[in-house]
């Protein structure tokens, strides 16, 4: 963006043109004081597609120096509700040239235009070819008048001086100084580069005897100025000024340099507020900015910055000096944690406050840096100082309160909590806090508690209150089912430890659960969503093929071969698909409390719907063509699916092993479900006492993953009947430890025993502590029962049939599985195989469920007797040709297949 002040108008330029799309947007900022009068917006929009005119609005903002928005009044600007609070847009833009005028009556320190769509699902496809007059910004000596005729409100007494450090940029700027100064001691000039103040002269220059100071140091040095602020201060008269050149943008610059320029001002363009927070640090406040004419192209721009003394500085230097010091040195957490151990009542705190306030928003900055950094509790005490500065600003207390909480200083954060209960007793935003906090601290039941009282004493749910549902339900929901085991993992039951706690009494947590009132508010909430369905369900015509929309999130892992089978037989179906993962990534986390809080408090089903695919028809198409929606996993497109999708469409999900144990179920509208296909029985079963699907009038089927087993089958090598085969290793639930217990064992009676490890290999560098304190023991047992050359580690393949041409048995030994489809290719290969019943699960009727007749163990003993008794060659040879029968006709796809055929069509006849 190019700017410039000229006759009383600012005018804009974009460089170079930029192109227009769908769900984008961008926005540009002028870096000038314009005078009271007109303002004026030029350009020409081109449109390709069949975009209607109104798909696009300008919109204007005008700001004060204090970052507030300009509230005087306008001419040619209108307000709309649509727009947002922040923006006045102007009219509908067309296509073909254009020209806006605004007429500002005040002075304003910026002025931010931004062109969106307003209609983000319009198949047009806009570009901005030109925007703006000439010229484009003021030549380098008007620019250079311009600000320094700023800096005075009229000229300076006779008897000041004026110092330039480093060179003048024209001769012009000579001119403009010997106009506003006296001849005697008019100039003092200095070449380019300036490392130090002690290089201007020796001696130093005087004291306090500058009106105005210059400074246009060489490109790579152009923070100088601003590091050396405070000697410059000390050079100024009373009311002296100081005209900064600085860069306009860090573009074409290295990175060091870069990353300097964006650490001091946070942004690669600096608008006036970014320009505004890079100062705060320096004695000096900003009067005005002007940039200078130049092209991003063609080379870096520069503007320059008029400034004054900041007059609260000197004040709280007097008052807190080390503290100024702190802050001056960019030591941000110490000068927080001095703010909070200082009496804040005290004279001194109140005498350096005028000087804090302004630095929130770089303590804000510092906190979001510091964040980004996985520095949390450093970020928790920049928030907590904010509010220190501020203790009347509702925002910063509750941000305070939920920054200790994230990073885990709960002590702190309660005494927050508990003052912002008393000093702003009112407040809404204060008591979620609390609740958040209580729900993190070990008091869950009293987080839920108190969000009852809040829902139940407001008339209108607020979305900062589904907000907070949302938070607390799912920590509630994984307090239910950590079982009493402390652990900060995401998905408890995946651990085996608390797998085990759980299952000794799984009726007694699921019931901590359900007992909640907003458990049974979902639970009213799906009653009521099955009586609407069948009220809405309409008869699916029979002369056509059933149409099926499938839509997972991101993982088609399981649905390739579903969908192979669609496209290459006669099945009696029509398949589209879509990943909801697309829809997703575009949500910000506003739109959580969509998938945790109940519906029925705040929100409307129909409302949701129509937000949710309004940017992006894709789906609304999609689910308006077809008769049933076969949702691959129950995970939060599960759960938005079973909650909003049209009451007239049919839902399947299909659910995985993985989300049984997870929280997700919990929050699925069993109501907007017709049908579930389980991929075991023992996942069935525990998902039933888990999350309750009696009572919601759904059926229910278990179907392993489609598989095409028939070319699996390969003759066996000579070495495969001493050769076990694990499929999938590098992680806990895998437990490969054990399948080398197994393996020592048998090598103790004949060392030509072997163990091959398939699959993706340990990254040791991205492993969590736990993950990486079980690899070392692998290998430490490996080690110890020397086994370094039994056990081959094998590259990750998709040929597993050709892979375990050279090993008789395949072994599962995991904590938990659904199906494990490494054991049943394998045994299609012709493997037999040593299944441990896996314990996380094995309550609930695995593995015999879904490998009904196959001998299983729990100890090493019992798996190598298993081992043992198929191992020699007669009987290896016939439980060989057993296991690859058994494959086939259990999982092969086409004996799986006609029964998934078979449960799509009792769904869609309901």
């Amino acid at each position: 963006m190019k700017a410039s002040t000229q006759a009383g108008a600012v005018s804009f330029v974009i460089e170079p043109p930029v192109g227009i799309s769908r769900a984008s947007s961008w926005s540009y900022s002028c870096r000038c004081i314009p005078d009271n009068g007109l303002l004026a917006i030029t350009g020409h929009i081109d449109v390709q597609g069949a975009g209607e005119p109104s798909d696009l609005v300008l919109k204007v903002r005008l700001k004060l120096a204090s970052g507030e928005d300009f509230k005087g009044e306008t001419e040619g600007l209108s307000f709309s509700e649509k727009a947002g609070p922040y923006f006045y847009p102007l009219k509908f833009m067309k296509r073909g040239a254009f020209r806006r005028e605004i007429k500002v009556g005040g002075p304003v320190d910026s002025v931010e235009v931004e062109l969106i769509l307003w209609r983000t699902g319009t198949p047009a496809q806009y570009s901005l070819t030109r925007f703006g007059v000439e010229p484009a910004s003021l030549p380098d000596e008007s620019t250079f008048r311009w600000a320094a005729e700023h800096l005075f409100p009229s000229p300076p007494p006779a008897a000041t001086k004026a110092l330039v450090i480093g060179a003048l940029r024209s001769e012009s700027q000579a001119a403009a100084l010997a106009e506003l100064f006296p001849p005697a001691g008019r100039l003092w000039n200095k070449t380019s580069r300036v490392d130090r103040i002690e290089q201007l002269s020796s001696p130093l220059p005087g004291t306090g005897e500058y009106a105005l100071i210059t400074a246009a140091p060489a490109q790579d040095e152009w923070d100088w100025p601003l590091l050396n602020s405070g000697a410059l201060n000390d050079l100024l008269v009373e009311g002296g000024r100081v005209l900064i050149a600085m860069p306009l943008t860090v573009t074409g610059q290295n990175e060091a340099w870069e990353k300097r320029f964006i650490e001091r001002f946070g942004s690669e363009r600096p608008g006036f507020n970014d320009l505004q927070h890079g100062l705060a640090l320096t004695p000096f406040r900003l009067l005005a900015a002007a940039p200078v004419a130049g092209s991003v192209d063609k080379g870096p721009r520069y503007m320059w910055l008029a400034l004054a003394r900041n007059e609260a500085f000197p004040a709280a230097r007097r008052a807190m000096p080390e503290l100024t010091d702190m802050i001056l040195a960019g030591e941000w957490v110490r000068a927080a944690e001095t703010i909070e151990e200082t009496d804040r009542s005290s004279p001194e705190f109140l005498a350096a406050s005028a000087w804090l306030r302004p630095l929130i928003s770089n303590l804000a900055a510092n906190s979001v840096r510091l964040e980004k950094a996985g520095e949390q509790e450093a970020a928790a005490m920049l928030r907590l100082a904010m509010h220190r500065v501020e203790p009347t600003v509702e925002r910063y207390a509750y941000e305070a309160m939920a920054h200790l909480r994230v990073a885990g200083k709960f002590e702190l954060a309660r005494k927050i909590v508990a003052e912002g209960r008393q000093s702003m007793p009112d407040s809404l935003a204060v008591r979620l806090q609390d609740a958040l906090l209580r729900a993190a601290d070990g008091e869950p039941d009293r987080a839920i508690e108190m969000l009852w009282q809040e829902a139940q004493g407001l008339a209108v749910i607020t979305p900062s209150l589904r907000r907070t549902m949302a938070v607390i339900l799912r920590t509630y929901a994984q307090e239910c089912q950590r079982a009493g085991i402390e652990t900060r993992h995401p998905q408890p039951l995946l651990l085996p430890e608390v797998a085990d706690a759980y299952n000794s009494d799984p009726e007694r947590f699921a019931a901590r659960w359900h007992a909640t009132p907003f458990a049974q508010k979902l639970q009213e909430d799906a009653k009521a969503r099955r009586a609407a369905r069948k009220a809405a369900a309409p008869a699916v015509p029979v002369d056509r093929p059933i149409r099926m929309l499938v839509l997972t999130s991101d993982n088609w892992q399981f649905l390739v071969n579903l969908l192979d089978r669609v496209e290459t037989h006669d099945t009696g179906f029509e398949v589209r698909t879509f990943d909801f993962a697309f829809l997703e990534q575009h949500w910000s986390k506003d739109h959580l409390h969509e998938l945790f809080a109940p519906v029925s408090m705040g929100l409307k089903q129909e409302k949701v719907w129509k937000r949710a695919t309004a940017d992006d028809t894709t789906l609304r198409e999609l689910v308006d063509w077809c008769d049933v929606v076969l949702c691959e996993w129950a995970g939060t497109h599960a759960i938005w699916m079973s909650r909003y999708l049209p009451a007239n469409k049919r839902l399947i999900v299909r659910l995985h092993s993985f989300e049984a144990f997870s929280q997700w179920p919990f929050f699925i509208d069993f109501g907007g479900i017709d049908g579930m296909i389980f991929v075991a029985d023992h996942i069935r079963r525990f998902t039933d006492l888990q999350y309750r699907l009696g009572g919601h009038d759904l059926a229910t089927t278990v179907l392993p993953n489609f598989i095409p087993l028939e070319n699996f089958a390969r003759p066996k090598g000579p070495q495969a009947s001493r050769t076990l085969g694990m499929v999938g290793y590098a992680n806990l639930n895998k437990h490969p430890l054990m399948a080398a217990e197994i393996l020592a064992a048998l090598r103790k009676d004949d060392p030509q025993w072997k163990l091959r490890l398939y699959g993706h290999a340990w990254s040791p560098e991205t492993l969590n502590e736990t993950e990486r304190a079980y690899y070392d023991r692998f290998w430490a047992f490996v080690r110890e029962a020397k086994l370094e050359t039994a056990i081959e580690v094998m590259p990750y393949t998709t040929d597993v049939a050709t892979a375990l041409q050279d090993v008789g048995f395949i072994v599962s030994c995991s904590w938990r599985e659904g199906t494990h489809e490494a054991v049943l290719e394998g045994m299609a290969t012709g493997c037999v195989p040593v299944l441990r019943r896996w314990p996380m699960v094995k309550q609930y009727g695995a593995p015999e469920s879904g490998y009904p007749g196959i001998p299983c163990f729990d100890t090493v003993d019992e798996a190598v007797a298993i081992v043992k008794a198929s191992a020699e060659p007669e009987t290896f040879a016939k439980a060989s040709r057993d296991a690859a029968a058994y494959a086939m006709a259990r999982f092969d796809i086409e004996a799986v297949f006609p029964k998934f055929q078979d449960f799509i069509r009792q769904i869609v006849s309901r």
